[in-house]
């Protein structure tokens, strides 16, 4: 059956992929954008052997599974089968205040969203969990067993994500292993066994805030991470070491994309040219390679 890929992925011989449902079109985030191929949402979910493409199996959700859920790792997959979000819709246009309020609260009748994990190899359940589901994205450690549910409340964020809360799972059997109320503006990056999400930064093991803190300057964009540094835009490509003492940076004159933009790779700094068609005011448009300071 011919589809529209909504969501891609490969792990020890395994294709994972998932159809892209084409009919739910989300407001524009910026201007008014054209978002008819922008799709966050999928209605199929499905593995392949990677070398031959024989189907190994296929899963159905309920309800929708959206995109930014979907993680695989650890001989499983992870996503959230939910109800769409009808106040993220471009019909919806300046009519999100009531479907905003019913998805924060599950007001009425409306279906509770599910956390599913499959066997990568047979597509079987492992496990689920229906209780405070609640989270737009999902974020996997192998290497500690947890899985980390979460809201991508970036700048241009849609009114489902409504932010303001973590939870942790043992990703293996499902045990929810902390909920915590936490506030932050950007999508959260896995270092470790620690949780970076502008401005501060949380333990992965035990969800405790900790004494960490990061600014940056006006701009869109997600924030990347290493190792040892974070990189984003702030107004011009921003960094911030984790080293103790160090605070944010900036490289002037050029500036990162709307999206994720600033890579740190093979211990370079690498900012591939994306603002070819933006009309902000800066003086270089270029790709870029920076590396550490030499002593």
């Amino acid at each position: 059956q011919a589809g529209v890929w909504g969501y891609i992925a490969s792990e020890n011989g395994t294709l994972f992929g998932s159809v892209a449902e084409t009919k739910h079109i989300v407001n524009y985030r910026f201007g008014e954008s054209d978002m008819t191929a922008q799709f966050t949402e999928s209605v199929l979910l499905f593995a392949m052997d990677a070398r031959t493409g024989e189907l190994k199996w296929t899963y159905r959700p309920k309800h929708s599974i959206r995109n930014n859920s979907i993680t695989v790792g650890g001989g499983k997959v992870y996503f959230i089968d939910g109800p769409l979000a009808p106040g993220d819709r471009l019909d919806a246009a300046g009519k999100h205040e009531m479907p905003l309020k019913m998805s924060s609260s599950r007001a009425g009748s409306e279906p509770a969203p599910i956390l599913i994990a499959l066997n990568a190899d047979d597509g079987q359940v492992a496990w689920e969990s229906s209780s405070d589901i609640y989270g737009t994205m999902l974020a996997l450690s192998t290497c500690y067993d947890i899985l980390l549910m979460a809201y991508q409340d970036t700048r241009f964020k849609l009114p489902s994500e409504i932010g303001g809360k973590m939870t942790a799972f043992r990703a293996s059997d499902g045990e929810r292993l902390w909920n915590i109320k936490a506030r932050y503006a950007s999508r959260p990056i896995l270092n470790d066994r620690t949780i970076y999400a502008q401005p501060g930064a949380w333990d992965l093991i035990t969800g405790r805030q900790k004494d960490f803190r990061f600014e940056r300057s006006y701009g869109c964009g997600i924030v990347a991470g290493s190792r040892n540094l974070l990189a984003f835009r702030s107004a011009t490509i921003g960094y911030r070491g984790l080293q103790p003492g160090t605070e944010t940076e900036n490289y002037g004159g050029i500036r990162p994309g709307c999206w994720i933009n600033t890579i740190p790779a093979a211990g370079l700094l690498l900012v591939p040219e994306a603002s070819n068609r933006c009309v902000c005011s800066y003086l270089i448009k270029a790709t870029i390679a920076l590396q550490p300071k030499t002593r």
